[in-house]
């Protein structure tokens, strides 16, 4: 498995936002075993996520499908961009920074135990509109 290749994926699960918001979102499992779903998600990435799009909504240069498999219930979505570009998404808001670092952790150290040895964490900042975003 080309762990590097599939880097989006995995970002984009970890980065369960770091930006805050006034209120909290519960966020809990959506799957039996985490870690499969992890790994037919990873294994679905050539194609698209397709056997994981549901409902779509279209925008104009981005495509966004409910996932019908959510690791993280009710916060996984897949971006379809226009370039034919993709990405499985997990995301949650939180009332505060502190929360926000903790989930982030969290999911990092999750995914390290899924995916093994093999599998290193990157981090970047995010900048939305020339502003701090956090961290992915």
């Amino acid at each position: 498995m080309n762990l590097r290749k599939n880097r989006g994926i995995v970002s984009a699960i970890a980065g369960l936002s770091l930006a805050g918001c006034a209120s909290q979102n519960p966020i809990s499992l959506g799957v039996d075993d985490p870690c499969a779903s992890l790994q037919g998600i990873i294994a679905a990435y050539p194609s698209g996520f397709e056997p994981y799009r549901g409902s779509a909504n279209s925008f104009s240069t981005v495509t966004v499908y409910a996932a019908k498999e959510q690791i993280v219930k009710g916060h996984c979505e897949v971006w379809s961009w226009a370039n034919n570009d993709t990405a499985y998404v997990c995301s949650g808001t939180t009332p505060n920074d502190e929360v926000a670092t903790a989930r982030y952790i969290s999911a990092v150290d999750w995914m390290g135990r899924c995916l093994g040895d093999d599998w290193q964490a990157e981090e970047a900042s995010r900048l939305r509109n020339g502003e701090d975003a956090g961290v992915v």
